[in-house]
């Protein structure tokens, strides 16, 4: 059985750039992941605002109607939430 030989190399992304266009490569890779991950942190903390802002909405729906106030209160926390 014949079996070729391999020349074993490190990974393209872990090798030094040899060139202008290979270290312009190595860079852009690099801010993309970087712009990758801050968005993740930006979403991640968008997901959190939508949530508090829901949050007294979901709150009145369970309260019963006798208690107004609470209700009142919650419109307006809803609504400064909503403004920030």
């Amino acid at each position: 059985m014949w079996i070729a030989k391999r020349r074993w190399r490190r990974a393209p992304h872990l090798s030094l750039p040899r060139t202008g266009w290979e270290l312009l490569k190595c860079l852009s890779r690099q801010y993309l992941r970087a712009e990758f991950e801050k968005a993740a942190r930006l979403r991640m903390w968008l997901f959190v605002l939508q949530l508090a802002v829901a949050l007294p909405g979901a709150l009145a729906v369970v309260i019963p109607d006798q208690y107004g106030g609470a209700l009142y209160w919650l419109v307006i926390a809803g609504f400064v939430l909503l403004v920030l």
